[in-house]
């Protein structure tokens, strides 16, 4: 065999090895690709999960707030009441002398 030809399959041979370890690398580097998306799809899963929950409760503590807000007002207005009704108050206020 002539060393033209060796020297071809040589070339030949290492550029076949080449183009699998590309396609072998690029391969890999796919599936990091495709784990990385997969997980931060699952990320922002979670992460839509915790804000719908932190809206729920935000909500729920507005409407306890609302709910407190119209017990002291109507504590208020018991407490003005029994303040009109009390004999033993004083209402006259000060007297000057």
């Amino acid at each position: 065999m002539d060393t033209w030809v060796i020297v071809a399959l040589a070339i030949g041979a290492l550029l076949l090895i080449g183009v699998v370890l590309w396609t072998i690398l690029r391969a890999r580097e796919q599936r990091r690709l495709d784990e990385r998306r997969g997980e931060a799809a699952k990320l922002r899963e979670e992460a839509e999960l915790q804000s719908r929950r932190a809206a729920e409760r935000e909500q729920a503590a507005s409407e306890e707030l609302r709910r407190a807000e119209r017990e002291r007002h109507t504590a208020a207005v018991h407490s003005e009441r029994a303040d009109e009704v009390d004999p033993d108050l004083d209402r006259q206020g000060p007297r000057s002398g």
